[in-house]
């Protein structure tokens, strides 16, 4: 299964993001009317050590919490990762409401069997009745998702030969819906009615995942992402990949860079949401977007929100929920945290299930 812990349950428990460039974790705990940073970490990953949220270099990572482990007390045992990429598959599907467990079992595994080109045996399944389906109340919404599992392994053998207890093993589509809502709540933008699109561009992948009544209703990912932005650069400044990452990075750039380098990468992202967006639409019942959460490395990019509204006529932010969060230590990285906060939606959303 890939979730393994119960809901009501409450642990000190860390949300570990394998990203491409870093991994990230982070703890919270929460008052009665705010959210609270306990702990936070970022240890930058060897390149090609996680690609396409991939572990490709299990060693590299290991060594990488072993960095990780140290900078969280030792009452932090458990641990939240997710799983993302083609191989990953969510889905909603509508099955009768009278079924009994073993039956709804039976029928999911039926379900996953036409959609799922591997052997039952090879993955990892699991499903969650979400509420009584609109147009017929006969029947139950249920998320279903299913993945190798080969990837769940590689991941929670990471965590375990870190000292650290993998209690979830998430989907990353579903732990960006979760984070993403947090922040429409927070920043008072939540409409219950509304299907959000959330948009998370990251190095190589571009998570799409639509919210609906705090629900991710829908998800796509897409090999897109901040990559591509450094290779405009490479390309057109005849640079080195590592020398365009570090000038990218520091905004030490020419004068023409954002005719020639800025502005066609954002009407790349803008070509892939509009895509994406088409391609929801088209899916099913739930047709009209009415906002655009954007998270991810290239959602700093100022000027990505503004011209993605200007062009698709659709109101769009940047989620960012750590300007309402409060930090437990005054010695935390509360300037990076919150300025980086698009960064931090995944492990963001995983370190929620322990709320």
């Amino acid at each position: 299964m890939l979730k393994l812990l119960k809901r009501n349950q409450t642990v000190a428990m860390i949300g570990v993001d394998f990203g491409s460039t870093s991994v990230k974790a982070l703890a919270l705990s929460k008052s009665s009317d705010n959210y609270i940073v306990d702990m936070a970490s970022e240890v930058a990953t060897p390149k090609g050590s996680v690609v396409d949220h991939q572990v490709q270099d299990i060693e590299s990572l290991t060594h990488i919490l072993q960095q990780v482990r140290q900078d969280f007390p030792s009452c932090y045992k458990h641990a939240a990762s997710a799983v993302s990429g083609i191989n990953v598959i969510t889905k909603i599907i509508y099955v009768d409401n009278d079924l009994s467990g073993s039956e709804l079992e039976l029928h999911v595994e039926l379900e996953v069997e036409s959609v799922i080109p591997f052997p039952l045996d090879e993955i990892s399944l699991d499903f969650e009745i979400l509420r009584p389906n609109e147009s017929d109340p006969s029947k139950n919404n249920v998320l279903l998702s299913a993945t190798r599992a080969e990837s769940v392994a590689v991941l929670a053998g990471c965590l375990e030969e870190n000292s650290f207890t993998p209690k979830i093993i998430d989907v990353s589509a579903h732990a960006l819906a979760r984070s993403h809502d947090l922040y429409l709540r927070l920043a008072d933008k939540y409409d219950d009615d509304e299907v959000v699109a959330v948009i998370d561009i990251g190095t190589n992948m571009t998570i799409f995942s639509m919210l609906h009544k705090g629900e991710s209703v829908y998800s796509r990912v897409q090999n897109f992402g901040g990559e591509q932005y450094t290779g405009y650069i490479s390309e057109h400044y005849g640079l080195k990949r590592d020398e365009a990452e570090k000038i990218k990075l520091s905004q030490d750039l020419p004068l023409d860079y954002y005719i020639d380098v800025l502005e066609p990468y954002i009407t790349s992202c803008i070509q892939h949401i509009r895509r994406n967006l088409q391609m929801f639409t088209n899916s099913g019942s739930l047709q009209k977007v009415s906002r655009i959460s954007l998270s991810g490395g290239s959602a700093l990019i100022h000027e990505l929100a503004e011209q993605v509204e200007s062009e698709l006529g659709i109101t769009t932010h940047v989620a960012n929920p750590f300007k309402h969060f409060h930090f437990a230590d005054e010695y935390l990285e509360q300037e990076h945290l919150i300025l980086n906060g698009p960064c931090y939606m995944v492990a963001l959303g995983l370190a929620m299930r322990a709320l």
